[in-house]
């Protein structure tokens, strides 16, 4: 009996439980999910390709219910300079952010009218602009990890920069720099028998910054150097974003040029926030603190990692730099590009190279036909290749009875990088010309500071200067140079640094100490002053 008693008892339990539920939430849970969103988000892209730009989009679908009968939706967007939405409900992007859409459905379920509304969320980004610092290129559209290391303590904020390559036009700038770039290549060359390069634009860089953070006397050493003067050394950063470049064809990276500056500190030195956010904004220039004095070589192995990792492991180097340096400017520059986007290589063929040892088999590269003819002038005879991106590759050729070095004069350099007419057409004839050149790699380090002191370049840095990242007499201690390039059949690839170390310059120069007698045997002046030579008394005396 007791046990027919607890069955009715649950019984009247269960069915007090379902009275409890208030009448219609059901059909409310039912009526909730009857309209819904596929996806509730998106992130669209805005990709620049060859110059033009393309703007990513999506269409917002709904999900129903069976039985839902959708009678009309609207589209409205938060923000219509981020994204635009259609009557139809396609999403274009069209300037980077976060915009929300409104989706309003009116619709029939179960007999009655509804209106639900919505949200869509859309966030819009820009693939050229991106944050210039501390990261390395991206061989493909895989995510990289940005640098970091236990000895390099990350000091400030880097501007994001919108890259505009090829956007920098002032001619007369240009004109000093490719003046500078080949006055210092035929400077640092002057003593180099076999293959040697350099990269002048990343020395032009470390000096900038040596510029904006040197005293009077350095910033005359440099504009002397260079043949600029503080206006023009204010375009830098302008210059620096023009430089900036990436493409990516068939879903890989196959356009590259990564430049970064950067200054790294001492853990001892006090920090100048001011003078970092300076360099920052100016040079888009991270900081880094290490222990160049305290652990030496945890502070060289960080900046090893960091060259690696902005030249995409092309320079993998301890630079060894010095445990008394304060602070090391420094430039990193990486560049890759493809020949041709539908070819995946040249072709080539082997031919004898003419070395001062003698013939050599060599393999050579069929360039592509380009609009012109070769131009020559008394010494040499030059034409250039072009990459996909339309970067050149020029070429000098000694004409016969003149040297490889009569060639590379700075004032030749000159003429063949200014020269813009090859004559592609005269009357009705048409000419394009083909480069076929060897293959070649190259790995060259150029002792700057012996070259420039040599030259009696930046007299000032080498002895004595004061800067604001420092409290302390400084001189420039180390400028290190590297460069490797490789040409080959799939394009072209190349990575630099450039590295301005400075230290305390406590250590006074040895002087040599030479007597002499000053012998006052015959009438005489004098002048008394006091500590600040205030003039007490003076006189002279002819006869004590």
């Amino acid at each position: 009996m007791k046990k027919l008693l607890c069955i009715a008892l649950s019984a009247i339990i269960t069915v007090s439980a379902f009275a409890a539920v208030p009448a219609g939430s059901f059909a409310a849970s039912s009526a909730k999910k009857a309209v819904s969103l596929k996806k509730k988000s998106a992130t669209l892209k805005i990709k620049t390709e060859n110059g033009k730009k393309t703007y990513g989009s999506t269409t917002i679908k709904l999900k129903k219910a069976k039985g839902v009968s959708v009678k009309k939706v609207t589209y409205k967007s938060s923000s219509k300079k981020v994204a635009t939405v259609s009557k139809k409900g396609k999403v274009t992007a069209k300037k980077e952010g976060k915009a929300k859409i409104t989706v309003k459905v009116k619709y029939k379920y179960k007999k009655k009218a509804k209106t639900k509304s919505l949200t869509f969320k859309v966030t819009v980004k820009d693939v050229i602009k991106h944050y210039v610092g501390p990261y390395p290129p991206i061989p493909d559209e895989e995510p990289t990890e940005p640098f970091s290391d236990p000895a390099a303590t990350p000091l400030n904020t880097l501007p994001e920069v919108e890259s505009k390559t090829g956007c920098f036009t002032d001619a007369a700038f240009l004109k000093k720099l490719s003046d500078f770039s080949n006055k210092l290549y035929v400077m640092t060359a002057e003593n180099v028998d076999g293959n040697y390069s350099m990269s002048p634009i990343s020395v032009y860089m470390a000096l900038s910054m040596l510029y904006s953070v040197g005293d009077e006397g350095v910033k005359d050493d440099i504009e002397s150097l260079v043949g600029m003067n503080s206006e023009e050394f204010a375009k830098t950063g302008e210059l620096f974003v023009s430089l900036l470049n990436k493409y990516s064809y068939m879903g890989k990276t196959v356009r590259t040029l990564n430049l970064t500056n950067s200054v790294w500190l001492d853990d001892g030195e006090k920090v100048n926030s001011e003078a970092l956010a300076s360099l920052a904004k100016d040079f888009y220039c991270s900081a880094f603190q290490t222990p160049f004095k305290n652990n030496n070589a945890a502070a060289n192995n960080a900046l090893r990692k960091f060259i690696k990792h902005q030249t995409n492991g092309l320079i993998d180097q301890n630079f060894e730099l010095d445990p008394t340096t304060l602070f090391a400017l420094v430039n990193t520059l990486y560049f890759k590009d493809v020949w041709d986007l539908d070819r995946e290589e040249l072709s080539t063929e082997k031919k004898n190279f003419k070395t001062p040892e003698g013939d050599k088999k060599c393999e050579f590269l069929i360039g592509k036909y380009i609009p012109g003819q070769v131009a020559e002038n008394d010494v040499a005879s030059y034409f250039y290749t072009t990459t996909s991106g339309k970067y050149k590759v020029k070429f000098i050729l000694p004409k016969d009875g003149h040297t490889l070095d009569e060639a590379m004069t700075a004032e030749n350099l000159n003429a063949v990088n200014n020269q813009t007419d090859f004559k592609d057409t005269e009357g009705l004839t048409e000419h394009k010309t083909r480069c076929i050149f060897p293959s070649f790699k190259i790995e060259s380090e150029t002792p700057l500071k012996d070259i420039l002191a040599k030259n009696g370049a930046l007299p000032h840095a080498f002895t004595s200067y004061f800067s604001p990242l420092s409290d302390k007499e400084l001189c420039v201690s180390e400028i290190k140079h590297k460069v490797v390039l490789d040409v080959s059949k799939t394009g072209v690839e190349g990575a630099a640094v450039t590295i301005i170390a400075s230290k305390a310059n406590s250590i006074a120069p040895t002087k040599q100490i030479v007597y002499h007698d000053f012998l006052i045997d015959k009438g005489f002046g004098f002048i008394v002053t006091d500590p600040s030579d205030v003039v007490l008394f003076e006189g002279k005396v002819t006869n004590p």
